[in-house]
């Protein structure tokens, strides 16, 4: 899932190695520092409950029933995307 006008971060390639040997990569830093479209780069879903769309139903539906965000290729922490057999997660 690529991002228009993205310019790549030096720790992509220790993100790639990483999702090559693990599942998951949580990647953590301050706001508006590129966590999510860096993540985004190696995604092919993302599930964001804090998208404020349809008053807020992604949140609402991982509060009601928490396993419905893990079935099938998406899934969830605040932002959780996925790639093949390879999840990132972001903080």
């Amino acid at each position: 899932m690529e991002t228009k006008n993205y310019k790549p971060r030096i720790v992509e390639k220790l993100i790639g190695d990483l999702l090559r040997i693990t599942g998951a990569v949580a990647i953590q830093g301050p706001k508006w520092c590129g966590k999510t479209e860096c993540g985004k780069q190696f995604a092919k879903t993302v599930f964001n409950v804090a998208d404020p769309s349809g008053n807020f139903a992604n949140k609402k539906r991982a509060l009601v029933d928490p396993k419905s965000i893990l079935e099938g290729p998406k899934t969830n922490s605040y932002r959780w995307m996925t790639r093949g057999n390879h999840n990132l997660r972001y903080c």
